[in-house]
């Protein structure tokens, strides 16, 4: 959006790609404005004016304060090489940050504005650091879409909950998990785990008779 005088010279529109993140977006739409603004302003100037450019892209004023001769992106040089076009006509640019979504009327409407590009067709050519930053998304949602493997993974084989018996309680199902693996809250892993070759049952609750070696007594 150009303003002249507090009134409203005119709005640009432009679709930034499918890919396009705020940097993209932004330089897109200071492009198209300062192409706009080199056919309002005369290119034989004989009046001296100042040009005041507001973003809230904090990222791409960054990007443009290593300078024109030392800018690497070719968004870069397009919009120094326009910018470096407006100065020719007498005219001073002064780059402004202003804070976004913080109630500044004018930046309201410019971003009321820019929602309609998103409905525009966005065919235009794609950056390789849209691409690189989708492909980066992509893989972060496939990580946190895949847990990470637990115990209960490597046992079982699978995530689905092992408690088969509704009469035991959370409690008492992790006490029976800890004699199990020989762990404790306490005093983390026990010296010596319970032989697997056991029977699942207590010995102290099943009323199974136990052959146990009658003790031998040495003579006197």
């Amino acid at each position: 959006m150009i303003y002249k005088d507090g009134e409203l010279l005119c709005t640009t529109h432009r679709g930034a790609g499918p890919l396009a993140c705020g940097y993209t977006a932004e330089s897109a739409v200071q492009y198209e404005g300062l192409r706009r603004l080199l056919k309002i302003i005369p290119a034989n100037n004989p009046t001296p004016c100042r040009v005041s450019i507001f973003t809230d892209s904090l990222s791409l004023l960054t990007a443009l304060e290593t300078g024109p001769l030392t800018v690497t992106g070719p968004i870069l040089r397009l919009l120094w090489n326009l910018i470096l076009q407006v100065q020719r006509r007498k005219a001073r640019i002064q780059l402004q940050f202003i804070f976004g979504h913080c109630g500044v009327v004018k930046n309201e409407k410019s971003d009321t504005e820019a929602k309609k590009d998103a409905e525009l067709p966005q065919r235009t050519d794609t950056w390789i650091t849209d691409i690189i930053a989708y492909a980066k998304r992509m893989l972060k949602v496939k990580e946190e879409d895949e847990p990470p493997p637990s115990h209960r993974l490597k046992i079982t084989g699978s995530w689905d909950p092992t408690k088969d018996n509704p009469e035991l309680t959370r409690e008492e199902e992790t006490a029976l998990a800890r004699f199990r693996t020989g762990a404790s809250h306490r005093y983390g892993w026990l010296l010596q785990k319970i032989q697997t070759h056991m029977p699942p049952g207590c010995r102290w609750f099943n009323h199974q008779q136990i052959n146990m070696p009658a003790p031998v007594i040495p003579p006197s």
